[in-house]
C-alpha cells in the first residue's frame, strides 16, 4: 500500500471536488425554491386562521341571550369512610358536562363550516406555486446532471487506467493480507459494467458462432441426405426400366413364337377348310344323282364327310380357335342336329344372306346385354302373346347364364354380344374375337352349338371405337362374316338407353313403319321401365297387323353405315 504513489488519486479528488460544488449549488437552489413554497403557505395559513379566529368570536359574541352560564352544583363534602365504592364524585358533574358540550356542539359545527371554503381555497392557491417550484426544481437538477455528465466521463476515463494500474499491483498483497478473511462485496464501477458486457457481448458472438456452424453442418447434412434420396431414386428408376424393357422383350419374344406357330396351324386349317368345301361340293353332286335313287342328300353329305376324315384321320379332332371343326363346320352332335334351328350355327363357308325385305310386315323383338335378374319375367311377357325373339347374350352376370338355356327351349333364338361388353376389346381384332370366344363357349355349353348371330357393342357404326383403334370396325365387320358370322344391327328401338318411362318407350318403340323392323330393346340390371313396357309394345304392333318372329338366316340383314 505505500508503494502506491499519492499523485495518483488526483483525479478522483478533483471528480470529489466537482461533484460537491455541484451538489451544493443544487441545494442552495432547492432551498431557495423551498423557503418561498413555505413563505407562501405560511402566508395563506395566517389568513385562514384570522378568518377562523373572526368567525369563533363571532359566534360566541352571537350566543343567546336568555342563556345563563351553567354554575357548577356545590359538591357536598362526604367523609372517606362513609362514601360508597359505587358511588364517585364525577357523577354529580357529569350532567353538567354533558349538558355544556350539547350547547356548544352547534357553535363548533358552524364554525368548521364557515373554515372549510377558506382551507380549500388557500389549498389551491398554494398549488401553482408548488407545482412551480417543483418544476424549477427538476429543471435545474437537469441542468446540473447534464453540466456534470462530461466532467464525470472525462473523470472516470482519466482515472481508469490509474486504478487498473492500483488494482493489479495491490492485488497479491490485498490477497496476502486476507488470507482466510471473508472477500469484501466489490463495487460495480461503470468500467467493470463495460467490461462485462464486453465479456457478454464475446460469449453471445462466440455462442452465435457456434449455433451459425451447427447450421451449416445441419445444411451440409440435409443436402447430403437429398442427394442420397436423389440417388436412391435413379437407381429404382433404372430398375424399373431394366425390368420394363425384360418384360417388353419377354412379350415380343413370346409373340413372335406364337406367330411363327400360329401361322403354320392356320396352313392347316385353311388345308382342311379346303378339303371341306371339297367334300361339300362333292356331297352336293351326290345328293343331285340320288335323287333319283332315293337316296337323301343328308346321307350323301355324311358319306361325303366320311370320305374326307377316312382320307385324313388325324384332323378329326382339331378345332378353330371358335369352336369348330373343319370336318364338321358347325361342330353338332346328333341331337343338336335333330333340331331344326341348328342351322343356325355358325359355318364359315356359307354367305349367302338375305339383305331384303321377306315381303310380310314382321318385328324381330331383340333384347341386349342379357341374362339378368329380368330375363325370365321378360320370357313370361313373352310367352303370355306367344311372342318369340332374340336374345343377344354377354357373360356379365354368370349366375344368370342358365337363363341362356332356359329362352332357348321357350323358342327364342340366342344370338352374341361379346362376353365382357367393354369397348376395350376395339383395341385390335385379336381383342375382339377372344371376348367373343368366350361367351361363344358359354353359349355352347347351354344350347350345344355357336350361333351364327352377333352384335356389335354399340353397334357397326360405334365410333368409340376409334379411341382405341382407327379403323378396327371396318376390318371386324369384315372378318366376322368371313369366319361365318353375320351381325345385326337395328332400324328400331325403344330408347331404353336413357333413363326413360315406360310410356316414353312405347311412344318411341310405336314410331317406326318399316316393314321389317329389327327392334333394339335391352335385358339387363335396371330396365324395369322396358319390362313395363314390352306389351304396350306388342300390343301396338299387333294392332298394325305386324307380326312378331325371332331371327333365323331368312331374316333380312340390317347394317349402318360403319363411321370407323
Amino acid at each position: 500500500m505505500d508503494d502506491i504513489p499519492r499523485n495518483d488519486h488526483s483525479g478522483a479528488d478533483q471528480e470529489n471536488e466537482n461533484q460537491k460544488a455541484l451538489s451544493s449549488d443544487t441545494k442552495t437552489s432547492e432551498k431557495k425554491l423551498m423557503d418561498a413554497v413555505k413563505k407562501a403557505s405560511g402566508q395563506n395559513a395566517e389568513r385562514t386562521a384570522k378568518k377562523t379566529a373572526g368567525g369563533t368570536q363571532g359566534t360566541n359574541k352571537k350566543a343567546p341571550a336568555g342563556k345563563q352560564p351553567v354554575k357548577k352544583k356545590a359538591v357536598k363534602k362526604v367523609p372517606a369512610d362513609s362514601q360508597s365504592p359505587e358511588k364517585s364524585s364525577r357523577t354529580d358533574i357529569q350532567p353538567t358536562k354533558r349538558k355544556s358540550a350539547e350547547g356548544q356542539q352547534p357553535a363548533r359545527r358552524k364554525t368548521s363550516d364557515e373554515a372549510q371554503p377558506v382551507r380549500r381555497k388557500a389549498a389551491d392557491e398554494a398549488q401553482p406555486v408548488r407545482r412551480k417550484a417543483a418544476d424549477e426544481i427538476q429543471s435545474v437538477r437537469r441542468k446540473t446532471a447534464d453540466e456534470t455528465q462530461p466532467v464525470r466521463q472525462k473523470t472516470a476515463d482519466e482515472t481508469q487506467p490509474v486504478k487498473r494500474k492500483a488494482s493489479g499491483e495491490t492485488q497479491p498483497a490485498k490477497r496476502k493480507a486476507a488470507g482466510g478473511t471473508p472477500k469484501p462485496k466489490k463495487k460495480i464501477s461503470s468500467d467493470n459494467r463495460k467490461s462485462e458486457s464486453a465479456d457478454i457481448d464475446l460469449l453471445l458472438d462466440e455462442e452465435d458462432t457456434e449455433q451459425a456452424a451447427k447450421e451449416s453442418a445441419a445444411r451440409v447434412r440435409r443436402r447430403a441426405a437429398v442427394k442420397r434420396a436423389e440417388e436412391e431414386r435413379r437407381e429404382r428408376i433404372t430398375r424399373m426400366i431394366s425390368l420394363g424393357l425384360l418384360v417388353i422383350i419377354v412379350i415380343l419374344a413370346i409373340v413372335l413364337l406364337t406367330k411363327i406357330f400360329g401361322g403354320n396351324k392356320d396352313d392347316a386349317q385353311q388345308s382342311g377348310a379346303q378339303k371341306t368345301e371339297t367334300a361339300a361340293v362333292t356331297a352336293q353332286t351326290d345328293s343331285t344323282n340320288a335323287a333319283a335313287t332315293g337316296e337323301t342328300a343328308s346321307g350323301a353329305a355324311a358319306n361325303a364327310a366320311a370320305e374326307s376324315t377316312a382320307e385324313n384321320p388325324a384332323q378329326t379332332d382339331s378345332t378353330t380357335d371358335l369352336g369348330y371343326d373343319p370336318n364338321n363346320p358347325a361342330g353338332l352332335s346328333d341331337e343338336v342336329l335333330a333340331d331344326p334351328r341348328s342351322v343356325n350355327a355358325v359355318t364359315p363357308y356359307v354367305t349367302d344372306w338375305n339383305m331384303e325385305s321377306n315381303g310380310t310386315k314382321t318385328v324381330y323383338l331383340t333384347f341386349d346385354d342379357g341374362p339378368s335378374y329380368l330375363t325370365e319375367q321378360f320370357l313370361d311377357v313373352l310367352d303370355a302373346y306367344n311372342v318369340k325373339a332374340t336374345f343377344f347374350v354377354t357373360n356379365q352376370s354368370p349366375e344368370y347364364s342358365y337363363l341362356i338355356a332356359e329362352a332357348y327351349q321357350r323358342g327364342h333364338t340366342i344370338g352374341m354380344h361379346t362376353s365382357s361388353h367393354s369397348f376395350e376389346i376395339y383395341k385390335s381384332e385379336e381383342d375382339y374375337f377372344f371376348d367373343l370366344q368366350e361367351i361363344a363357349n358359354v353359349v355352347h355349353d347351354q344350347i350345344g352349338y355357336v350361333p351364327c348371330f352377333i352384335r356389335f357393342p354399340g353397334g357397326s357404326s360405334n365410333t368409340r371405337s376409334a379411341r382405341y383403334s382407327q379403323g378396327i370396325m371396318a376390318k371386324l365387320a369384315e372378318e366376322v362374316q368371313a369366319r361365318g358370322y353375320q351381325y345385326y344391327d337395328w332400324n328400331g328401338e325403344c330408347g331404353d338407353g336413357e333413363m326413360l318411362s315406360a310410356e316414353e318407350e312405347v311412344a318411341i318403340a310405336l314410331d317406326c313403319s318399316a316393314e321389317n323392323i329389327i327392334m333394339l330393346c335391352h335385358d339387363g340390371p335396371m330396365k324395369e321401365a322396358t319390362l313395363e313396357a314390352l306389351p304396350g309394345i306388342i300390343e301396338g304392333y299387333m294392332e298394325r297387323g305386324y307380326v312378331f318372329a325371332p331371327i333365323d338366316r331368312d331374316t333380312m340383314v340390317v347394317h349402318h353405315e360403319i363411321l370407323n
